[in-house]
């Protein structure tokens, strides 16, 4: 009962009511050198005592294969990667929801837009301490660049599927002229009633898109 001994046991006592599962590690000095010592975080590996790298490495490969992931209060699991979690919705949910090639460039803006409201509403539920706003902009960073990404693809993708259809539609054009349909007196008069409807049938082609 003597007051020294429990308050020097209380620490020791602490750490088994907190930690009642432990896995301990005996670490060498990384150096001898006193300079280090003093500035040891900016010491490069290979200036430290080999036992320490080994005890180190073997330590690391502990806490990454075993240790559990951090929960707050809350239940918020602790992974570091709200960022990641949020770009990897974003990403999923435009490849489900956008079909190339979109009608207009709104029509994707809209979607983007729809999407990167609930990529933000999942980081912002998932970080904290993020006084600086330094992972929001590497977020939002991400997501403008996966747009850009989006907005290529539709323009590719109306290309693509525009060529297609037109040279559908003209197939039986091109057969003609070069069967010489044409060439006869007032072809040249067919020939423009010919490429008209193809033209008025290319109008009527839905979703053709941007391009």
């Amino acid at each position: 009962r003597n007051p020294k001994i429990e308050n020097s046991n209380r620490p020791r006592e602490c750490i088994r009511h907190f930690f009642p599962r432990r896995k301990c590690f005996v670490f060498d000095r990384p150096t001898n050198d006193k300079n280090h010592l003093a500035h040891i975080e900016d010491v490069p590996d290979e200036l430290l005592d080999r036992n320490f790298l080994v005890q180190a490495e073997k330590f690391c490969f502990y806490i990454f294969s075993q240790a559990k992931t951090k929960t707050l209060r809350q239940g918020i699991i602790v992974t570091g990667n709200p960022v990641q979690k949020a770009t990897d919705h974003y990403s999923q949910q435009m490849a489900q929801r956008v079909r190339f090639p979109t009608e207009t460039l709104q029509e994707l803006l809209d979607i983007h837009a729809t999407c990167e409201k609930e990529s933000i509403a999942i980081f912002l539920e998932h970080s904290f301490k993020d006084e600086n706003h330094e992972f929001h902009k590497k977020l939002m960073q991400s997501i403008e660049k996966m747009k850009d990404d989006f907005v290529l693809q539709n323009e590719e993708a109306s290309v693509k599927y525009c060529q297609a259809e037109l040279q559908q539609l003209s197939k039986v054009l091109i057969q003609s002229i070069s069967g010489g349909i044409f060439s006869v007196p007032c072809g040249h008069t067919l020939y423009l009633k010919a490429r008209k409807k193809v033209e008025e049938d290319y109008a009527r082609v839905p979703r053709k898109g941007v391009k």
